[in-house]
């Protein structure tokens, strides 16, 4: 079993060696498919797909993964390109989900912390009863949309309440301090962690019990996907909060929880036809074969569903 990224993939592909070890390929499995799906690296790893067949003697099973996918059969077309019959496997067991809304109104004691902290009301009102509900539960994750926003919110939470427990963990930080964020977690020395998406995927942060996004996820499959942190197994639930400002801010957190309850979930918009993917793919032909005719890199490129309408003038350009 090898275990990789799709960049590390391409990357192995036009060695010798390595390309022999892969020409014994049975299946391939995508994990959190949803993800890549919808920007270039999926764009990328679709036509990495068809590398690996033209260097293999018969064809793959392709098994793609994810528990938010709004339009199944579109993700199962990216995956399997064009030609070849995929079947959509759901699970009938629903996971239990709990969500809700808040958005806490300031009071005078909240007015005079924010004076001595140098925060808006507001902005204290949220921290205080952030604590409040994470306080609750042994481990909590606490998501916000940006870095930025979880470096300033833990160093607010800390602010207003020293010694808290908490830690912080995005894609800026060095591996290191990710991994003891992580680790830290696990055991129990934190009570909860700040992060953005980069916790929310399936890094094993121990039993998660709680979750809060702070401030509008933007996105259904965002706010399931990192609410299903929490409760993380057979038969567990879900549950979680979101904490809303502004009025904009609580409509739309409102109307994406009513939808996850629901069970409504936004169709992915997929990239196709990216050009500098193509020029990319096209180098990486080269390498992995030595050599070879135009009209053989449009049939392995056109074999990708994402790449199904381009023209070979385009190609030739």
């Amino acid at each position: 079993m090898l275990i990789t990224t799709p960049e590390t993939l391409q990357a192995i592909l036009p060695g010798k060696r390595m390309a022999k070890h892969l020409s014994c390929v049975r299946w391939v499995v995508v994990d959190e498919i949803h993800e890549l799906a919808t920007d270039k690296r999926g764009a990328q790893l679709s036509i990495g797909l068809e590398r690996l067949r033209k260097l293999m003697s018969r064809d793959f099973q392709r098994v793609g993964l994810s528990a938010t996918i709004g339009s199944p059969e579109v993700i199962a077309g990216f995956l399997g390109g064009l030609g070849r019959d995929c079947r959509v496997l759901k699970t009938v067991e629903a996971k239990d989900l709990e969500v809700w809304v808040e958005s806490p109104t300031p009071g005078a004691e909240d007015r005079r912390v924010a004076r001595e902290v140098m925060l808006s009301p507001g902005g204290v009102k949220r921290i205080l009863r952030l604590f409040e509900l994470i306080d609750d539960y042994k481990s909590s994750l606490v998501f916000t949309n940006t870095r930025d926003h979880a470096e300033a919110l833990s160093s607010r939470m800390i602010a207003l309440k020293p010694g808290v427990m908490v830690g912080v963990h995005h894609g800026s930080l060095s591996r290191d301090v990710r991994v003891e964020a992580e680790k830290n977690l696990k055991e129990g020395r934190l009570k909860a962690v700040v992060c953005t998406s980069s916790l929310e995927l399936g890094i094993d942060v121990g039993n998660i019990e709680f979750v809060v996004q702070h401030l509008s996820p933007r996105q259904v499959t965002k706010l399931v996907q990192r609410v299903g942190r929490s409760g993380h197994v057979v038969g567990g639930k879900s549950k979680g909060c979101v904490i809303a400002a502004w009025p904009d801010d609580i409509l739309e957190s409102a109307v994406i929880s009513k939808f996850a309850l629901d069970g409504f979930l936004e169709s992915p918009r997929i990239h196709e036809n990216a050009l500098d993917v193509l020029a990319h793919q096209v180098a990486g032909l080269v390498l992995d074969l030595g050599g070879i005719r135009l009209k053989e890199v449009y049939d392995v490129v056109t074999r990708s569903c994402l790449y199904r309408e381009l023209g070979l003038d385009e190609l030739t350009s």
